[in-house]
């Protein structure tokens, strides 16, 4: 399989299914979302979904990884974004840097687009000094374990 047949796949998986899980928008993110994959790279998708319940979100995650490993035969790794864009690197690079391959509504897309781009700008700017510091105090962490 390569990048075009997966994400025409997963457009037709999630036109599907989208409404059954409560999915508003999905991203192929990572490596197939580069052209980057290797034989054995498993395949990252991102959702967006209609409900807060986190007992619905996971039993829903957990139905969606299922299925498309199933219908894919590769290990897929599901993301669940929250409204809030809360982890501004991770959700940036799925929305931004990724491949949408299904939205409910191009208005609220695009919204999710500018915030994800909003909160990363944010993030720029205070989190990648405290990023540091992080990193620095596990890698003296390490050589002192």
């Amino acid at each position: 399989m390569n990048k075009e047949q997966l994400v025409t796949t997963l457009k037709q998986f999630f036109n599907e299914h989208a409404q059954q899980w409560n999915v508003t928008m999905a991203f192929l993110y990572g490596s197939w979302a580069h052209g980057m994959q290797r034989n054995d790279s498993d395949i990252d998708i991102a959702i967006m979904m209609k409900i807060n319940d986190p007992d619905e979100i996971f039993d829903s995650v957990n139905s969606i990884t299922l299925s498309l490993t199933d219908l894919l035969h590769r290990e897929v790794n599901v993301l669940y974004i929250d409204d809030d864009i809360s982890k501004p690197m991770l959700h940036y690079n799925a929305i931004v840097k990724g491949e949408v391959v299904y939205f409910d509504d191009f208005t609220h897309y695009v919204d999710v687009v500018l915030k994800a781009i909003g909160q990363m700008e944010d993030f720029s700017v205070f989190g990648l000094t405290w990023q540091k510091q992080i990193a620095e105090q596990n890698l003296k962490d390490l050589r002192n374990a």
